[in-house]
């Protein structure tokens, strides 16, 4: 199922999608160190001068990109699920819109991907390191289950429905805010809420856009 999403993301950078200058957003002045974006994309999603960046991708056209558009730093071929870094080594790691992403073949394995991604990325992240993580997180665990079984039938069938932002090749399978507070507490890290704002189709609220700073407490 991974190759169906590399395709699209694929797809979209030869259509100049991600290829875009956007403005990077700054990160909290007191980090510094090493930093790891996973699933980074054409570019990072914060700026900092004072670290060393690195970003790895399972899109190999996305890291050409990368190693293009920030040609100091590290851009890596890889998958968050099997990291191929040493224990400890990174004081940020950066997930933009990235966990969604990690689908398997039923919502089980959807959570397992997630888990896995996330005890990775513990694994690299030095004690009382920071994680980034910015996600979409669904409303309730219906609506989850609602999309992600809807956008295995538009991907199989080729199927695209702007109102939703579905795509034809995208599979998807969010979170509620609970499941993620589970999963990383059960990780050793503790969460606080920075920004958060509703998702919406209309008027109705189907989820909330949140960006978390978790920080390892073991």
């Amino acid at each position: 199922m991974e190759k169906v999403i590399v395709k699209h993301f694929k797809e979209r950078l030869q259509k100049g999608e991600y290829v875009r200058k956007r403005e990077a957003k700054l990160l909290p002045k007191d980090l510094a160190g090493k930093l790891l974006e996973v699933g980074c994309g054409a570019r990072f999603t914060y700026s900092s001068e004072k670290m060393e960046m690195y970003g790895i991708d399972i899109t190999p056209e996305m890291i050409k990109f990368l190693k293009r558009s920030h040609s100091k730093a590290y851009a890596i071929i890889g998958n968050v699920k099997k990291l191929p870094f040493k224990r400890g080594v990174f004081d940020v790691i950066v997930s933009n819109v990235l966990l969604h992403h990690l689908i398997g073949k039923s919502p089980q394995e959807c959570k397992r991907n997630i888990k896995n991604a996330i005890r990775e990325m513990r694994y690299v992240l030095k004690p009382q390191g920071t994680l980034l993580i910015r996600e979409l997180v669904a409303r309730n665990y219906l609506f989850s289950l609602t999309m992600f079984y809807t956008t295995i039938l538009c991907a199989k069938f080729g199927i695209e429905i702007d109102l939703l932002d579905i795509h034809s090749k995208v599979i998807t399978f969010f979170l509620t805010e609970k499941d993620l507070k589970k999963i990383l507490l059960e990780n050793g890290f503790k969460m606080k809420k920075l920004l958060s704002k509703d998702f919406k189709i209309k008027k109705i609220k189907i989820g909330e856009e949140n960006e978390f700073l978790i920080t390892k407490t073991n």
